[in-house]
This record gives C-alpha cells, structure tokens and sequence, in this order.
C-alpha cells in the first residue's frame, strides 16, 4: 500500500514530466523570436525587429519583446524600404549635439567620412543647434536634442539599468538616430550601422526600423573600498596629461564592460566634492597631498577618498597602471572587490620594456633655454606668413623670457616700426625625434590678432616634401584651438621663383580638427594639455588627457610624418596687413608653457639628442 508521501512524490514527478514535455512542444511549435540572426550574417538582411540583445556566449542576435507601454510605432510591410543609396545619403545630414565630448566628435568624423569617400559632396557633419532646413532628413549620432533621439535614449533607459554598453538605432519619417549612453557603446553602434547600411551587402532599412543591443553584465554587483561602486566618479586637475589618464579610462572600459555601468571622470574645476571620490593627481582636493619626490607615487584611501599621486606626470602614470591593474585583475576573476578596502601602495618610477618611458623634459626650472635656438634664418627680419603680413621674429628678452619656472611669450607691438614683434624657438641642433608622445602644459594668450603655435616638422632644409604636425594653433579665438596634418613642398612659380606650397593630409582635406570650449571657458584662464602621439601606424591628438583627433599612417604619402622631427613653439604669427584683425599698440597679452615632454618606448624611436 501506498503511503501518502509517496503518492506526493509520484504527484510531483508526474507534474515535471508534462511540464517538461510542454516545453518541448512549445519550442518545436512557436520558436522564441522572429528573425534569430548571427552577427555578421551576409546571406539575411536586417528586418524589421522590435529590438534585439545580445548572448554573450555565442554572439547571436535575438528578438525580444519590449513594453506594451511603449508607444512607438513600427511598420510591418517586409517590401516598406529606405534605400540608403546615394540621394539619400545626400539628403541626410549628420547631426551631433552641440556639447558632445571631443572622442565623440571623432567618432562623427569616421562615419561621416566613410560615407564622403563615395559622396564627395556630402555636407560637413552639423551640431544641434543649427536649424534643420526644410525637407531635409537627418542621420543624428548621439544624444542630440531631437526628439528621435530623445525616444531612443528613453528606449535604451527603459530596457535595463545598467546599460552603458547598449546601443539602439531608430529610424522614423525618414530620419535615423543612432544612440547610447556611453561613447564606448556609441562606437560599437557606428560601426555595427557602417557594416550593416553603408556597404554593399546591406543597402536598405526597413521604415520603423528599431534595433536594440544589449550584453548582460558578467559582475553584477560591485564594491570599491567596500562601497557601492556606482556612488564613486574619478576627479582628475583640469590640465591633466595623457600619459596617465590613459589608465584611467582603461579601467573604466574594463569596468563597464563588465558590470554596463560606467564611473565617470570629471574635472576637479567642473564637478563639486561628493562623499566618495577618486582622486587623481594634485587635484583641488584637500586629500591630493603633493609628492615631494619627482620619482615617488602612492595610492592610499583617506576616509571616504581614495587618492593616487605622483611626483611627476611619469611617475603618476605607474600608479594609475598600478590602479588599473587592480581593477583589470578583479574584473578577470569576476570578483565584486574591485578595489580593497584601506588599499595601500607606494612605489617609485622605474624604466619599462613595453610602456612609454620619460626621454625629455624641459620643465624650464632655469633661464638658459639651453635646448631651444631662436628660428634660424628669421632673426631679426621681416618675412611674410600664412595670414598675410609681415612680422619680426625677434630674439629680444622683452618678447622671451623664463620667469618663475614657465616659459613666457610676451607680445607687443613696436613703437615706431609697424611690425609685430614675434618669438620663435626650435629644438633643432638640440632635441629631434621620430616616434613618441609628446606634450605641451599651456596658458594661451588673450586677445585678437595673437596667434600662438606648438607644432613639430622636418628640418626645412628637407625640402621638397615636409611633413609638418600641428599640436596647437590658435587664431585669435579665447575659447578655441585647431590641431592639424599638412604636407609642404617647393614649387616654380610664373618667374621660375621657388615658392613653398602645402596640402593639408588624411581628413584634414575636408575639416580640421578643432576644440572649441564650452561658452564662458576660455583657455587662457586655466592650464591645459595639448599632445600628439605618434607610432608606427598613427598620429594622434590630444587635449587634457582625451583624444580628439587621428591620423593613419598607411595611407596617402602618410609615412613620412614618422620621420624625425624637431619642435617648434612661436607667438604672434599674425602680422601688420594680415587677413585677421591687428591688435592696437597697446596690447600686451602672453603665452605661457609650463613644461614640454617627450615620452617613448624602448623599442620603437628613441630622442636624437644633439648635445
């Protein structure tokens, strides 16, 4: 006879069968999701999916099935196409928000260029705050004001929380938005559009098209110091160098893609003191203690802050290493310690075999200038420039000086002569190098008619074809600054005259690469980084520690701006009769520079040093 508790457990097994085998049925007869398609399948064109997320095991894409809520309307038709064919590429404007990071904008610049090398005539990319004109469509790249961009960040938002490596593309009435809330994710988002509707392969969308990425996190929950990880941003001074913010954005990438939720980095100027911070460098924090000691750098939590410094930007990028490293090794085991807490470390600079090493700083601590020479050729003369004018470039101690550890630019204008006064200093028969990053610490000067510049070319004797690098070139505007590519050569005028002519290089050829503050930040006020690396396959720039800008080397006679160069830094270039208003005679703004470093790797490039 059957005892009551084994009835239950027969009751229970029976149960599990049926529902077992309802499962099965259920999967046979109505598949999970309509359009199941492989990343990079060539052979099924996108649809008209709902939204699709991503299985981190196999890399497939499926659908899933979104709010009834949300009120967004999808078309049905399979044959209701947007062709993405030439007209339409020329009816598309690309569109981006007018206060977007400057690694944004180079991510518009890669799409909007790839669309150019076929449609030569493709208006430049515009900001938000430009107008849309009349019956115009526009392809919008990130978190624009429009409302179709607005609908997908609110999509994205509503999907799940932590979402910083998600990205949706839209299209409604002609337009496309393309959005995510991470520029990390918005990359992967440009370069899934350009593959899946820029090239051959795929060249239409569906009307109402809606297409949602989605990678679940592979830590879910995350401490640092013991702390919630999300109530933690990084602060780092305003003027913050490259060498050791690189770090820093690596373990930031290395926790977003891990937990889709990404910590900020803010400017100490531009954010308020909060309860748990991480502090990086001589920050306007009480708890930034400074190093004594160039070659020294700790990481030591104080209270609710956890503080990383150095003596010296090259001894400060082994501590970020060692942060990032941290993060990097916690994030391998799926650890949700991602910093300890009371961390402690302290160390000293030592030379590395694979990372960038300090090869030259002149931190102008005397007044010798010993590696600098006056612009040989120029002394003392007056010469036309790129604005038009004329100019003197002049070794006088009144328009060049070192006071007080900075090296200073004075402009003035002379009393008698109607000249502009100009310095001009070059590394040449001193420093000259080929591979490397190379970084300026500047105040820039006030004022219109003041054109400063921090550039690095061949010697001019090596003419005919001279590659020239501009770090910084600024041209009368408080709040803006422009780096650029060109080539020079010589060429026989009408008389058979040599004169020099120049082309700008890589996409320099339809737009130059430019930082334009903010309204009501000027960068004569506050000290700022301009850098430049330059490796084997690519020119990079810089400004405080982010990339706005990138050139490749393997392309279009690119390979010679990898040969050596020397440095050069002048003031004032803008002269009398020059195409850019002149200031009056009583003018006297200066440029400052606080230091100029090279950093390199052992294998690649070392300084020529001419001592």
């Amino acid at each position: 006879m059957i005892n009551s508790k084994a009835k239950k457990i027969i009751l229970i097994s029976v149960l599990a069968l049926l529902l077992v085998a309802a499962i099965v049925l259920a999967t046979i007869f109505f598949p999970f999701g309509k359009d199941k398609k492989p990343s990079g399948d060539k052979n099924k064109k996108p649809g008209n999916t709902v939204s699709d997320t991503v299985d981190d095991t196999d890399d497939d894409f499926d659908d899933i099935e979104m709010d009834d809520d949300f009120d967004y309307d999808f078309e049905d038709e399979e044959d209701n196409l947007i062709y993405l064919n030439e007209f339409d590429y020329f009816s598309h404007l690309f569109t981006y928000p007018a206060n977007m990071e400057e690694d944004g904008v180079l991510l518009v610049n890669r799409i909007y260029l790839a669309a150019h090398e076929k449609y030569t005539t493709l208006a430049p990319p515009t900001t938000d705050k430009e107008p849309l004109p009349e019956a115009q469509v526009e392809l919008l790249i990130g978190d624009t004001n429009r409302q179709l961009s607005k609908d997908a960040k609110a999509l994205l938002e509503k999907n799940k929380n932590k979402n910083a490596n998600d990205f949706v593309i839209l299209e409604k009435d002609g337009n496309i938005a393309i959005n995510a809330l991470s520029t990390a994710a918005l990359e992967k988002a440009i370069d899934y559009f350009m593959e899946t509707f820029m090239s051959d392969d795929y060249p239409e969308m569906e009307k109402g098209y809606c297409y949602v990425y989605q990678k679940s996190p592979v830590i879910k929950t995350a401490q640092i110091a013991g702390v919630d990880f999300r109530q933690w941003k990084i602060v780092v001074p305003n003027g913050c160098s490259y060498i050791y913010t690189r770090y820093l954005y690596s373990a930031v990438d290395a926790i977003r893609e891990a937990t889709g939720y990404e910590i900020p980095i803010c400017f100490d100027t531009k954010t308020s003191a909060s309860a748990y911070e991480i502090l990086v460098g001589n920050t306007n924090r009480a708890e930034s203690t400074a190093v004594a000691d160039r070659d020294s750098y700790y990481i030591k939590q104080e209270g609710t802050k956890l503080v990383i410094n150095g003596g010296h930007t090259y001894s400060l990028s082994r501590a970020t290493k060692a942060f990032y490293d941290a993060v990097n090794k916690a994030v391998e085991k799926k650890s949700e310690k991602l910093i300890p807490v009371n961390m402690s470390l302290n160390g000293k600079y030592e030379e590395s075999d694979t990372d960038y090493n300090i090869a030259f700083a002149d931190e102008f601590d005397d007044d010798s200038l010993s590696n600098w020479i006056n612009r040989p050729g120029y002394l003392n003369t007056v010469t036309g420039i790129a604005t038009g004018g004329t100019v003197s470039f002049a070794e006088d101690e009144r328009v060049r000086y070192v006071k007080d550890g900075k090296l200073v630019f004075k402009f003035h204008t002379e009393d008698l002569i109607n000249w502009v006064q100009s310095p001009e200093l070059v590394s040449r028969d001193r420093v000259t190098y080929d591979y490397g990053y190379l970084e300026m610490k500047a105040k820039l000067p006030k004022g219109s008619g003041v054109y400063p510049g921090f550039w690095v070319a061949r010697n001019y004797t090596a003419y005919p074809n001279s590659p020239e690098i501009d770090l910084m070139e600024q041209f009368g505007v408080d709040n803006q600054f422009a780096a650029n590519v060109h080539l020079w050569w010589y060429v026989p005028d009408a008389t058979n005259k040599l004169v020099s002519k120049h082309i700008n290089k890589g996409d320099a050829h339809w737009f130059a690469r430019k930082i334009t503050l903010p309204e009501g930040e000027t960068l004569n006020d506050e000290w700022h980084t301009y850098g430049c690396e330059i490796t084997e396959d690519a020119i990079r720039f810089y400004f405080d520690g982010i990339k706005f800008g990138e050139y490749s080397l393997n392309k279009d006679r690119m390979d010679m701006f990898a040969q050596l160069k020397e440095i050069r830094i002048g003031y004032n270039k803008i002269g009398v009769n020059s195409t850019i208003p002149m200031p009056d005679k009583t003018t006297v703004s200066e440029f400052e520079v606080e230091y100029i470093h090279i950093h390199q790797t052992k294998n690649l490039g070392q300084i020529a040093d001419h001592f």
